[in-house]
Parts: C-alpha cells; structure tokens; sequence
C-alpha cells in the first residue's frame, strides 16, 4: 500500500501483478477501529464507562474471544447501543468475509458493497479505510 513501492515495481516489473496483503489490510482496518474507540470514549462518562476494557472485544476475531470478551460484545450491539466503534467492527468483520470467498470473480463484488457502506456511514474513520481499499481494490483481489 505504499505509494513508492507500487511504483517501483511497476517500473522495473511491469508485467507482475502487485498484491496487498491480508495482514496489511487487516491492521490498517484495526487501527482505525481502535481509534474510533479512543475518541468515542473521550466523548461522555457513559461511553467512557461502555467501552472501558474492551480494545480487544473489538480487535479480535469473534472466534478467538473468550467467552466474557463475548458476552461484552453482545452487551454492546449496535443495535442496543449505537455505538461508532461498535458499527466499525461490523465493517471489520465484513471485510474478513471478502477473505473468506473462494475465488476472486467471487469476491469482485464483495469490496465494492463495503467501501459504499463504509462511505455512507457516520463513522469518519472508515471512510477513510474505504478510500484506501478502493484505491488498492486490484492488489486486494490479486
């Protein structure tokens, strides 16, 4: 995702098909969460009490929390809440299902439908990681 590696290697290679790694993409979507978090506590002495304790309620795969990180997450629904962080780890979460299609002409449409949720939201942060998966669709699909 680097702009001046991308273009050195469509320089020197141009004919290489340049990928973006899940890692990448994945800790850039987390790091936008966690700072949806950090400014919605800083919001009011509820929020602060809701979302005290739970960076990895948030960060972590819904399969790899234990089941107290779990039931806090259940606690903290969007639904029940309306909290941002909590609608920004359901995009998160949505961006593992692109991951998980089988074949790329499976998961063409798949970025496209999350970059427009992510655009439309209320949740500046991942409009944001929106912009930068469109712009690296390709190497994310490669």
């Amino acid at each position: 995702m680097a702009e001046a590696y991308s273009l050195g290697v469509a320089a020197q290679m141009p004919q290489a098909a340049q990928t973006v790694d899940r890692f990448h993409v994945v800790q850039l979507l987390n790091r936008a969460i966690d700072h949806v978090r950090c400014a919605e506590r800083r919001e009011s002495a509820e929020k602060r009490r809701q979302l005290a304790g739970t960076k990895y309620v948030w960060l972590k795969r819904r399969e790899s929390l234990t089941k107290l990180q779990l039931a806090k997450r259940e606690e903290l629904d969007p639904v029940k809440t309306h909290l941002r962080t909590a609608r920004a780890c359901q995009m998160g979460e949505a961006l593992q299902d692109v991951y998980s299609c089988p074949d790329r002409e499976s998961a063409a449409a798949a970025p496209e439908r999350l970059c427009s949720w992510m655009m439309y939201s209320a949740v500046a942060e991942m409009k944001s990681v929106a912009r930068t998966l469109r712009k690296e669709r390709e190497g994310i699909l490669n």
